[in-house]
């Protein structure tokens, strides 16, 4: 099942993907992988959704990342963490969000997993709407030199470019 979940997202196919991923969260409520997964399909609806129904999506989202936290908060290199930190930058201050829980989530990630390139994009962002100019220039260059790294091992690998 967790296949057809990632292959369903990956294919922008949200609504099956969420269906499945529940099913797999009811078969394996102990999983994080099910949780996480359950949680990013949630969030892709939510973007997608009428007003009314974006709501039900976001709270589902909350409550699957909260479980990756409890199960597994390295999961996914702190995915959930990145999630969460991403959802509450996003969302509008009435609805939620809250920048400087924002960058506390992430920075969480980032301690996770400080490899993680989209992770310091996100901070970048987070540091930047927090006027904390000094703290985004060091993340935008932590992800610059990822991507050029990146990119050098795929110019290296063989068959490469």
């Amino acid at each position: 099942m967790p296949a057809r979940v990632q292959e369903h997202y990956r294919q922008k196919q949200y609504h099956p993907a969420f269906e499945l991923a529940t099913r797999w969260v009811r078969e394996n409520p102990e999983s994080a992988a099910a949780h996480y997964w359950r949680g990013l399909a949630s969030g892709r609806l939510a973007e997608a959704s009428s007003f009314l129904s974006r709501f039900r999506y976001v709270r589902i989202l909350e409550e699957e990342m909260q479980k990756v936290l409890e199960l597994d908060p390295a999961y996914s290199e702190g995915g959930a963490y990145r999630v969460l930190g991403r959802l509450y930058f996003k969302l509008p201050r009435l609805l939620g969000g809250d920048v400087k829980k924002s960058r506390r989530l992430l920075e969480k990630s980032a301690e996770i997993a400080p490899q993680n390139a989209l992770t310091h994009e996100y901070l970048y962002e987070t540091y930047l709407r927090l006027g904390q100019e000094e703290s985004a220039r060091r993340e935008l260059q932590k992800t610059k030199q990822m991507q050029r790294q990146s990119q050098n091992s795929i110019d290296t690998a063989p068959g490469g470019p």
